[in-house]
């Protein structure tokens, strides 16, 4: 892994956050300065050196390794499952961390991000790097338990309902 010798972080994770920000200006392009803008600006003001970016990030992969490892999503899953009789409607999506500062649902977790937090967006649909169209997902039948894995919260939901 390269290290960004400057920021004490792999490049891709300099680059990913990089890109961010050029996103967030990018999306904004024209736009007038509305109160969402102002804010995202505040926070893209005061992002955290990358370093502390990057530490909190390595922190958050293994706070979800040891998760997935002790399978307490799927317990506790089942838990909300069991108190929720009446539960006619469950979302699951790869987007919830939607855009930099902009999060597609503001989860307990995301909205405990430190202010300035910039990080690698988790994606949970694959697209080709190059002409960045979405690439299509292989048959499940074909697929291996690596990739299988990708779709774990999916696999819990339908299991579990």
């Amino acid at each position: 892994m390269e290290i960004n010798s400057n920021e004490e972080c792999p490049i891709w994770f300099t680059e990913d956050c990089a890109e961010n920000r050029y996103t967030i200006k990018h999306r904004k392009y024209r736009d007038l300065d509305r109160p969402d803008h102002v804010a995202r600006q505040h926070q893209l003001d005061a992002q955290m050196p990358l370093k502390a970016c990057w530490k909190y990030y390595q922190q958050l992969l293994d706070d979800q390794r040891s998760v997935i490892r002790s399978e307490d999503d799927e317990k506790a899953f089942l838990y909300g499952l069991e108190r929720f009789p009446q539960l006619e409607r469950v979302t699951v999506t790869p987007a919830a961390h939607g855009w930099l500062f902009t999060p597609l649902y503001e989860t307990p977790m995301i909205r405990q991000f430190p202010h300035g937090f910039n990080y690698p967006i988790p994606r949970g649909w694959h697209y080709d790097p190059v002409d960045c169209q979405v690439a299509e997902p292989l048959p499940w039948s074909e697929a291996t338990d690596d990739y299988k894995e990708l779709w774990r919260g999916a696999q819990i939901v339908l299991r579990l309902l």
